[in-house]
């Protein structure tokens, strides 16, 4: 087929500019998939947060608490409550560790009475 000079010419031009309109989409694709790649690792912490607070709500009730504190209490005051306030934690656990045994220990008692 007969192809005039001008018309090779502005087809050469187009697709030299098509070349370079590629490239620079290229780039800017590269950059735009880096760009939500954070923002979705983003999204994920967010969504883990979240489900770590639904299946633990008594973190809400801890922070407001804290917070409610701080703004009541004085800070310097605050230690003394806040280590009292460990204590009865582990005084807790400790007691519902204990618990389990105890009432074994009351079980046995009590079946050693019936045989007697």
């Amino acid at each position: 087929m007969f192809e005039s000079p001008k018309l090779a010419a502005r087809r050469r031009e187009l697709l030299a500019r098509c070349g370079e309109e590629r490239r620079t989409a290229a780039i800017h694709s590269q950059e735009l998939t880096h760009s939500v790649s954070g923002v979705e690792s983003k999204v994920d912490k967010a969504m883990s947060l979240v489900a770590r607070v639904k299946d633990h709500p008594g973190i809400i009730v801890g922070a407001v608490a804290l917070l409610a504190g701080l703004i009541v209490v004085r800070p310097r005051r605050l230690a003394p409550l806040v280590s009292t306030g460990l204590v009865a934690v582990r005084a807790l656990r400790t007691v519902n560790s204990v618990l389990p045994m105890l009432q074994n220990f009351r079980a046995r008692q009590m079946q050693a009475r019936v045989y007697h």
